[in-house]
């Protein structure tokens, strides 16, 4: 995740302030009276993961692992008793969500219960420890969470030896994020010194809630507070950004997620610091500085001037989001216009005001941003951006245990990467020796070889920006004259004929529809052609449109037949098919 510098909050405001904008003080989240656990309209940005968890069930994609390692004489009572006092301390690890009468809420309880289990293998060998070990965590990641019923925190202690454990920690995306899981390890090692040495809790009580938080975004909505943030993305990537066209080795089918792949690899610590020093020179950070160097690899790639790239964003600009475990992070489009003749020098400017804009306008979630701006959906591509780009140079929250060696063991499993939504995801993470990298990517798009030769581009690409950034784009290319790929290197062209409406059954079913949608988006005519989302549709109102179908009709409509059939012509023949 990006990490928001001081540094990079003044040029922030030096930037805003040329530009003649002020920059303005956060709004502070207000604090609910009520101490009632009630229902709270579940928040903008859980409402994409709850809709994916509708299409995918089974996906465990956001499973967000931890793992560690104990040796010691843990007490173990102690640990329990910390964990269930950060349940209880944190309102959204005590959350499940239902949908009543076609809206999603958050069903927060009193009840500081969690999934713990323990586990004793001491009876085993070490060899069959080892072999036991990872086949419960293999088994525990790809544990999907039913999101109505289950506990979304799981925790499991696997005790080897007397002084020797595993601690085993599951949380759901849809409460948590990065930044939430270092306070979920530092308020740990805080608590459970407190309870080895029978003392209260030390920690403050928590300024807000996460049903606060998402009672502050629904009232930012109906304020139209966000209307700046949204003026500014309409400018930043048009009302029809352009799709990012990567030659693929495969043909592309659609924008669902399929089977993954990962590609590791290593940028060295010589090469690390001569991107910050001159990081440093202009004046940027090293995120910048990369994200440059990437738009640039791309540009290559596609031959597309203009290129947009998921870029990540804490989203936690209010002092009373700091310490509290929830989904707050946002993904949003990087928009940069590439052109041949410039520098790279010139690029990464342009990369650096783009990037301290984006921090300015961060806070309005990726679902509002798809409902308002209405891009135009391809069932091939991912809305808004096929690649991501994620940073992560703010140091990780270490597990501290009293009297205890606690080693992260996550980075030293051989974890796969089971799907993936996008194209391509690249992650670079700084450690000791230069910044570790990962390429995931969609299998069924590229092969092994295709990705391991692009890494080496990005190398080599990095290389030559050190060596001398006042090269132009076309000079840096580190890339033969041609890019082999071993299929097809344009993306498909699916037409879909749309039906007739004198090919439609004239019958209760397609009228009930069709009156069910004029009620919805309160409109007078609709044609079985017409898009729902041209309409006016957006998420919310898929949601009542299926709950109206479901009581009405007593149809099984689920929320992938809509988007993938978003006219009542097409969704009509779905329902004929079942």
């Amino acid at each position: 995740m990006k990490n928001n510098s001081q540094d990079q909050q003044k040029l922030l405001k030096l930037l805003l302030q040329k530009k003649g904008i002020s920059f303005k003080k956060v709004n502070t989240i207000p604090k609910r009276q009520s101490s009632n656990y009630e229902l709270i309209p579940i928040s903008l940005t859980q409402l994409e993961l709850w809709f994916f968890a509708q299409f995918y069930p089974e996906n465990c994609i956001y499973n967000l692992p931890c793992i560690y390692r104990i040796e010691g004489l843990l007490n173990v009572p102690a640990l329990e008793e910390s964990l269930r006092e950060i349940v209880k301390r944190h309102e959204s690890l005590r959350t499940t969500f239902t949908c009543i009468d076609g809206k999603v809420f958050q069903k927060i309880t009193d009840d500081p219960v969690f999934d713990f289990s323990i586990l004793d293998l001491q009876r085993l060998s070490e060899l069959e420890q080892e072999k036991e070990t990872k086949r419960l965590f293999s088994a525990e990641i790809n544990r999907s969470f039913d999101l109505e019923k289950d506990s979304l925190f799981r925790s499991k202690i696997i005790k080897f030896a007397e002084n020797n454990y595993l601690l085993i920690m599951t949380i759901h995306h849809i409460i948590a994020d990065g930044w939430s899981l270092n306070i979920l390890t530092k308020e740990l090692g805080i608590l459970y010194e407190a309870f080895c040495l029978n003392k209260p809790s030390p920690l403050p009580e928590l300024p807000i809630q996460y049903g606060d938080f998402s009672l502050w975004q629904w009232q930012s909505i109906k304020d139209n507070s966000w209307q700046s943030h949204l003026d500014f993305w309409k400018k930043h990537i048009g009302i029809n950004p352009p799709i990012l066209k990567l030659p693929t080795d495969y043909p592309r089918t659609t924008a669902q997620p399929v089977e993954a792949a990962i590609h590791y690899f290593l940028i060295s610590q010589n090469l690390t610091d001569a991107l910050k020093s001159l990081s440093h020179q202009e004046k940027a950070t090293l995120y910048m500085t990369l994200l440059a160097a990437l738009k640039i690899l791309l540009f290559y790639y596609t031959q597309q001037t203009e290129i947009i790239i998921g870029g990540v964003a804490a989203n936690r600009n209010q002092p009373e989001t700091q310490d509290l475990i929830g989904l707050m992070v946002q993904f949003l489009p990087l928009y940069t216009h590439v052109e041949y003749q410039a520098n790279f020098r010139d690029l990464l400017h342009q990369v650096k005001e783009m990037s301290l804009e984006f921090d300015a306008y961060q806070e309005i979630p990726f679902i509002t941003l798809v409902e308002k701006l209405k891009p135009i959906r391809d069932s091939q591509y991912a809305l808004f951006h096929q690649v991501i780009f994620l940073f992560q140079n703010a140091p990780k929250q270490d597990l501290k245990l009293i009297n205890l060696t606690v080693t992260d063991e996550l980075s030293k499993m051989d974890i796969d990467a089971h799907s993936a939504e996008n194209d391509l995801t690249i992650s670079l993470e700084e450690t000791e020796q230069g910044m570790k990298g990962a390429f995931v990517y969609k299998a069924d798009l590229f092969t092994a070889e295709t990705i391991t030769q692009m890494e080496q581009y990005f190398q080599q690409l990095l290389k030559n920006i050190v060596t001398d950034p006042d090269k132009t784009i076309s000079d840096l290319c580190p890339l033969s004259e041609s890019v082999s790929f071993s299929g097809n290197t344009s993306p498909l062209s699916l037409s879909i004929n749309e039906i007739k409406s004198n090919d439609l059954p004239h019958n209760l079913t397609r009228e009930t529809v069709v009156n069910i949608w004029q009620e919805v988006l309160e409109l007078e005519e609709i044609s079985v052609n017409d898009n729902f989302f041209d309409l006016g549709g957006d998420s919310q109102k898929v949601i009542q449109v299926i709950d109206k179908i479901g009581k009405i009709l007593k149809i099984n409509c689920t929320l992938r037949d809509f988007f993938e059939n978003p006219t009542v012509a097409r969704l009509i023949t779905t329902f004929k098919n079942k």
